[in-house]
């Protein structure tokens, strides 16, 4: 392995076992929750359900079928 593929393999490394602490991956897993509440909560501005209402003549590309 050349020097600068080892570099990088090492502060690949380092860069996912910092970040893999079980506290941050505890504390980003309930952001994720809180931000999939807030998405799917129907008195949300950016919920499916209010987005329709506000303009049902227009589709949103994601929920749309094939």
């Amino acid at each position: 392995m050349n020097k600068i593929a080892l570099t990088a393999k090492i502060g690949i490394q380092s860069f996912c076992s910092e970040l893999g602490t079980k506290k941050r991956v505890i504390f980003f897993g309930i952001l994720i929750i809180i931000v999939l509440i807030l998405f799917n909560s129907p008195n949300s501005p950016g919920s499916l359900k209010s987005v329709t209402q506000n303009s049902p003549d227009l589709t949103i590309p994601d929920v749309m079928g094939t």
